[in-house]
């Protein structure tokens, strides 16, 4: 009877299919409600980092008119400065990436249109203005306001931030 007992035991010693698809399926669970609580905070991070840059280039822009009595223009027929964020305003390269910039990217800040919505979530578009709401880029304009457009992670539609008076 002994004999008997220790075979059946023997028999009985792994876990059957259903009990491994069991395990394998709650861990998948597991691992879907991670993957996608993760993309939720770091949507919310990249998010934060964007409005610490816009905040820095705003402050910057209107530090910029306190000193010359008019915001910074950008650039004329030939296109804003790529050197525009550091020379004009004096900001830290650091300011004016964008969080999900493509390594190796040094200036997210555009004037063109068309180079903004090529990639809105990773560029910032800055659009001074003189009275009245036209562009402001010529040394004759006195530049009276700015528009900064972004769009934050996980958004569709834009986000758009005037300050001065236009």
């Amino acid at each position: 009877m002994l004999t008997h007992y220790t075979m059946d035991m023997k028999k009985n010693k792994g876990f059957t299919i259903v009990e491994l698809l069991i395990v394998i399926v709650v861990i998948g669970i597991l691992a879907a409600i991670t993957i996608v609580a993760f993309n939720g905070v770091q949507q919310r991070g990249q998010n934060a980092n964007r409005a610490s840059d816009i905040a820095s280039i705003v402050k910057a822009a209107e530090l910029y008119n306190i000193d010359n009595s008019s915001y910074p223009r950008q650039g004329a027929a030939g296109g804003m400065d790529t050197n525009f964020p550091v020379t004009v305003l004096q900001l830290p390269v650091e300011k004016i990436v964008s969080p999900t910039a493509v390594d190796g990217t040094t200036n997210s800040i555009t004037e063109s249109t068309a180079t903004y919505l090529a990639d809105p979530t990773n560029r910032y578009r800055y659009q001074a203005r003189q009275e009245g709401g036209a562009s402001c880029w010529s040394t004759a304009h006195i530049c009276v306001g700015f528009e900064i457009r972004y769009r934050k992670a996980g958004d569709t539609t834009d986000t758009i931030e005037t300050h001065g008076t236009f």
